[in-house]
């Protein structure tokens, strides 16, 4: 691995992210935002990673979707856009069935709860393969495993109340990890929202609010 200097990255990242929320109409979509800041981590990881071929972590390999994930305001935009590009009106009223059936399921359940409910993420499909990949949060990327079946036992034994070692990609966690709080941190510093939420309630609020449902009660939804 080349030298990295991670203080570097991180102003790199909180530079673009300013810089773009600046420019940024106040009532646009900020999912552009979001996917610099994805695409920023991921080239410095493809140019400084080694031995990316122990990742394990493949499409249809779907055991950690199960886990609570905290997503910010522009990583909500850039997958409500690409999903707005990429589903039917039906496809949409499907999806916000499904976001509310889930929320009602998972929210306020702490992370050993969430596991332990085994619910999946609403965007994994019947084939494990997620649905909003180019565009997924910054904290799913930073998960990575050497091993699934290291995984699923894990998850398994959380019911046990024992811990089994992953061994996992430490300096990617640690890229989107850094990426996500310096995308946290320039939104509060812009006087924007920058909390983060889990993705499930923060996708069905947005969804419903922009009518994906077809119902027309939009405004009766209640806000997580």
């Amino acid at each position: 691995m080349h030298r990295f200097d991670l203080e570097t990255y991180a102003r790199k990242m909180q530079q673009t992210a300013r810089t773009l929320l600046q420019d940024s109409p106040p009532d646009q979509s900020k999912g552009d935002v979001a996917r610099a800041i994805q695409e920023l981590a991921e080239i410095a990881l493809a140019k400084h990673q080694i031995n990316p071929e122990a990742i394990a972590c493949r499409a249809g390999c779907g055991h950690c979707c199960i886990v609570n994930v905290a997503v910010l305001p522009p990583e909500i935009d850039a997958i409500v856009d690409d999903l707005d590009r990429k589903i039917t009106p039906n496809e949409k009223r499907q999806l916000s069935l499904r976001a509310e059936k889930l929320f009602h399921q998972v929210h306020g359940l702490n992370d050993e709860e969430r596991i332990l409910l085994r619910r999946s993420c609403l965007f994994l499909d019947e084939a494990g393969k997620c649905e909003i990949y180019p565009v997924r949060p910054l904290l799913c990327r930073a998960l990575t495993s050497t091993d699934p079946d290291r995984c699923r036992e894990a998850l398994a034994m959380v019911a046990l109340g024992e811990e089994i070692r992953i061994l996992s990609n430490t300096f990617q966690q640690e890229l989107f990890t850094r990426a996500f709080t310096e995308l946290g941190d320039s939104l509060e510093w812009l006087g924007m929202d920058g909390r983060s939420r889990p993705l499930t309630g923060a996708i069905r609020e947005r969804i419903a609010a922009l009518g994906w449902s077809g119902t027309g009660r939009a405004n009766q939804i209640a806000p997580i």
